[in-house]
């Protein structure tokens, strides 16, 4: 497998300058424009079921619970696969505390009870979404080395699936119960998809670091 040419690093950073672009309207405007409307269509679902299911995603992006699951994962892929992909499952905790860095920079305020429907708050700021980030930078992490290194489907696609729902799942639950703006959704998933391509960016080299002399390493289809 051939380590990425210089193109993709020229994208990704092309995307964060527009990621620094968000967080600069962010910073200047505590709601986006389609913000309120996109958060009453969301609230406006009366289902007892969906928002249960809703809210038990939130728990899976909760540090108590993700943190652990972190470690358990590294240990899992160390022994499948090794050293390398282990890292970086482990690394997904170093690239978290990013969402906090952002946040104290932007400083914007969580969505006003006087325009959506707010439970619990925390007190903290609004954008980007903390649980949003970090379902993504986990859970997007581990649905990417599956593809690898999980070869039988009985397996893999109930983990790619468990994934793909604790993602989806967190970014419908913040907006629902009014603890952040559509808008801190899309960012947070903007900040973790960044995170998450320098990842995958780190583990195709290590695949091509792998095969010397050959520049490319076996992957399953």
């Amino acid at each position: 497998m051939r380590p990425f040419p210089a193109i993709y690093a020229i994208v990704w950073l092309i995307a964060l300058a527009g990621f620094v672009a968000m967080a600069a309207f962010a910073a200047a405007h505590d709601t986006f424009a389609a913000d309120v409307w996109l958060t009453h269509r969301l609230q406006d679902i009366h289902s007892g079921a969906f928002t249960n299911l809703l809210d038990g995603t939130e728990y899976l992006a909760r540090v108590w619970v993700i943190a652990p699951l972190t470690v358990l994962a590294a240990v899992a892929f160390y022994y499948i696969a090794g050293s390398g992909p282990a890292v970086l499952v482990l690394a997904t905790l170093v690239a978290r505390p990013l969402n906090t860095v952002v946040k104290e920079i932007v400083e914007r305020p969580r969505p006003s009870a006087a325009l959506v429907r707010v439970e619990n708050q925390p007190g903290d700021y609004s954008f980007p979404s903390g649980h949003a980030h970090n379902a993504l930078l986990f859970y997007g992490l581990i649905f990417y080395l599956a593809t690898f290194y999980l070869p039988h489907r009985r397996l893999r696609l109930p983990v790619q699936a468990l994934c793909l729902w604790a993602v989806i799942g967190n970014a419908l639950q913040r907006v629902n119960v009014g603890d952040h703006w559509p808008s801190d959704v899309a960012g947070a998933l903007y900040l973790g998809g960044l995170a998450l391509a320098a990842l995958i960016a780190a583990h195709r080299l290590y695949l091509a670091w792998r095969e010397p002399g050959t520049g490319s390493a076996t992957v399953r289809s």
